[in-house]
């Protein structure tokens, strides 16, 4: 019995990826457009961050602002 099941998980499996496939050449989400924007108003030294803009807001995520040694960056 568990091996029909294996069996009929893999096809379904098999079934999924290539619904995905066919998805991703039919309907491509490329190109991606974004604007790169420097953003001269915050003097905040930083490395290794993520900055998200939403609705205009710029929000900073993660970074540090010394490097491994303990000296700024």
């Amino acid at each position: 019995m568990a091996e029909a099941a294996s069996a009929f998980y893999a096809v379904e499996t098999m079934i999924e990826g290539a619904v995905a496939a066919a998805k991703g050449i039919y309907d491509p989400t490329l190109p991606i457009r974004a604007n790169l924007v420097p953003v001269n108003d915050v003097q905040l030294q930083r490395s290794h961050h993520t900055i998200s803009v939403v609705k205009g807001r710029a929000y900073i995520f993660g970074g540090r602002v010394t490097d491994k040694l303990g000296q700024e960056v």
